[in-house]
């Protein structure tokens, strides 16, 4: 991809090519298919510094816990950013629960970058942090049932959650104090975003009404690398989305129901596969889960769970069936042993679908 990327650099160093010149290339998640090259400019960062000033309440003074490797984009942001102002920062060479403890307990950390599968595991360690300190999350929806255990681990802790793409960067932030009112939320745009939500013809849909997400920001990344050429994903006023489709309530917060290309198309009717996992992931049984859709002859696709942990089919049917509409539920059930993730620490559903499809590592 050198070539690619070369013919983007300037000829000529001033201050303003600079900050306009390729400064990253990155490769999105895969979570759904092949893994996109793209390029983020040296601004698009510098903006995105920003907000962990005005959204997260950072400080120059602060100490900063990277838990996992630089291989996920939210541990080598929180490294660079916090370069960038002058921060300690801390690096974990490997994401080992006890040790990521013992590096809080000895060391005066204020920040730490984390995602849920993460936050998971460190409970079950079993014990209690009492720094005063800032967990910021992001990767996946951090579920209100795991934000409410981890109080136990972290009592004196403030939560912040994000949502954001690697096209996008930030988009919204969810800071402690709004978690508890809305806890399905990912919260309001952050100070130097827009979001809006639009149907189908691109026209702006009522508050509460569900639509694509549409993000305007200088955060923007400036394109895949497709063909040997950059493309941007801009629109011709200046939004962009990455097709997640969601909604925006009367006080301005947000929700992500799904995205567009996970969508399940049950009878004619959607269904998004986030939402049926977000609820089964509150069941005591459930370690994890990941839903998918699988061809069917008569209703053109079915929603199917893969799922990790101690539950029964029966169990989860009787579940669902008191809080879900009949058409969302999962029509076949499977068990593992372990859900597929990327490298970045997202579910893998291409691997998940292609393991009900193959019947590999499954039981009923």
């Amino acid at each position: 991809l050198a070539p690619q990327v070369e013919k983007y650099l300037p000829t000529h160093s001033t201050v303003e090519s600079l900050r306009h010149a390729p400064f990253y290339m990155g490769f999105t998640s895969g979570s759904t298919g092949k893994a996109k090259a793209f390029l983020r400019a040296q601004q698009s960062w510098v903006h995105s510094f920003d907000c962990n000033i005005h959204d997260f309440h950072m400080k120059k003074e602060d100490s900063i816990l990277i838990a996992g490797t630089l291989v996920h984009s939210l541990f080598l942001y929180g490294a660079i950013s916090a370069l960038y102002v002058g921060q300690t920062v801390h690096i974990m060479r490997k994401f080992i629960p006890d040790q990521v403890l013992d590096k809080l307990e000895t060391e005066n950390i204020s920040v730490m970058y984390t995602v849920p599968t993460m936050l998971e595991s460190l409970y079950k360690e079993n014990r209690v942090i009492e720094n005063k300190m800032k967990i910021i999350s992001s990767g996946a929806k951090w579920e209100a049932e795991a934000k409410e255990k981890i109080k136990s681990v972290f009592p004196y802790a403030q939560k912040y959650e994000f949502y954001g793409a690697s096209e996008l960067s930030f988009v919204t932030a969810l800071v402690d104090e709004e978690s508890d009112r809305r806890p399905n939320s990912v919260g309001k745009p952050c100070h130097n975003v827009q979001v809006r939500i639009c149907n189908e013809e691109g026209e702006e849909v009522q508050k509460g009404e569900i639509g694509t997400v549409y993000v305007k920001s200088d955060q923007f990344f400036m394109g895949y690398i497709l063909d040997k050429v950059l493309v941007s994903e801009l629109t011709a006023d200046g939004w962009m989305t990455v097709r997640d489709v969601g909604y925006e309530d009367e006080e301005g917060f947000i929700y992500i129901v799904g995205r567009e290309k996970n969508m399940i198309l049950f009878g004619g009717i959607n269904v998004y596969p986030e939402e049926i996992e977000s609820l089964l992931c509150t069941h005591p049984a459930v370690e994890e889960i990941v839903i998918v859709g699988i061809k069917d002859s008569y209703w053109g696709e079915k929603p199917v769970a893969i799922v990790k942990g101690s539950a029964t089919k029966q169990q989860l049917k009787s579940f669902c069936l008191q809080r879900l509409a009949s058409f969302k539920i999962p029509k076949d059930w499977h068990f593992v042993d372990k859900i597929p993730y990327t490298n970045s620490g997202k579910i893998a559903r291409v691997v998940a679908k292609s393991m009900i499809e193959n019947r590999e590592k499954i039981h009923e």
